[in-house]
């Protein structure tokens, strides 16, 4: 390798390294699923400790960058795919079909149903009569299942859902068929373990982290129609947002056309 550790630079030898086999990474010098040199051959390589190769590849892991499979070596892994925290308008599949990701929706559940204790709080149900739409849905990127989603729709505003294609665009549906828009939402965040069900449909080991992202979503009058709870894979996606200053709002400081694609923050 053409890099070498400076022992005499003040930048500590851990990070030289890391940035070294970063770089290779991000030039395709080592590819995705390709398996690093062991921690004796980077010793021997950069006349370094073991400690500092261990150090270095534990930043790269944490970064996700690489993952160290117990008995088998240290991997790159493949890149994450940032999920957009923000959009109440684009929806899943279309901001990352503007990025080049190929997705697909399969519908698992979609029915009337009465709702569970639990749903009938959160969506303000006070009738015994009342109904939900329960829509499950499992979705892919690049043939890779990313995301499991259950949707309890507010009926019977959403009630020509029932007849729709739901692997396709969900707020499309709602505006094209129920002739409704979401204005404004909530989203909580959580990190939560795969139990069972979202391993063996998320192909991943049980307890693996994941990301948990509970959406109340509101129309203009503050009627909730929907509430959903997405389960992220979290070795595989991150969530991404922009913050801005409420106070620059009005200063053409955001420069994208849909002011969806950002949350406006107070900072006094």
């Amino acid at each position: 390798m053409e890099n070498k550790i400076d022992f005499d630079s003040k930048v500590a030898y851990y990070l030289q390294l890391k940035e070294f086999i970063q770089q290779q990474i991000d030039s395709k010098l080592i590819g995705t699923g390709d398996m690093l040199p062991s921690e004796a051959e980077y010793c021997a390589m950069y006349k370094i400790s073991r400690t500092v190769v261990r150090q270095a590849l534990m930043e790269l892991e944490h970064e996700g960058a690489i993952i160290k499979r117990r008995g088998k070596g240290t991997f790159v892994t493949r890149p994450k795919i940032n999920i957009a925290l923000t959009q109440l308008k684009t929806g899943f599949s279309k901001k990352l079909d503007q990025h080049g990701q190929k997705t697909e929706t399969r519908v698992m559940k979609k029915h009337l149903i009465e709702p569970s204790i639990k749903v009938r709080e959160y969506m303000n149900l006070i009738k015994k009569e009342d109904k939900v739409i329960h829509v499950e849905r499992l979705r892919f990127v690049n043939n890779e299942p990313m995301v499991l989603q259950n949707l309890f729709l507010n009926s019977p505003l959403c009630d020509p859902l029932l007849t729709a294609d739901l692997s396709k665009s969900l707020y499309e549906n709602i505006q094209t068929l129920c002739g409704l828009e979401i204005a404004n939402g909530d989203r909580i965040i959580e990190a939560v373990a795969a139990n069972e069900k979202e391993s063996r449909l998320l192909n991943v080991y049980k307890g693996t982290p994941m990301i948990k992202v509970t959406t109340f979503s509101y129309l203009e009058d503050q009627t909730l129609l929907e509430f959903a709870v997405d389960i992220y894979r979290g070795d595989r996606a991150t969530i991404e947002t922009k913050v801005v200053n409420y106070k620059t709002y009005e200063k053409n400081a955001i420069t994208s056309s849909d002011p969806s694609n950002y949350v406006l923050i107070a900072t006094d």
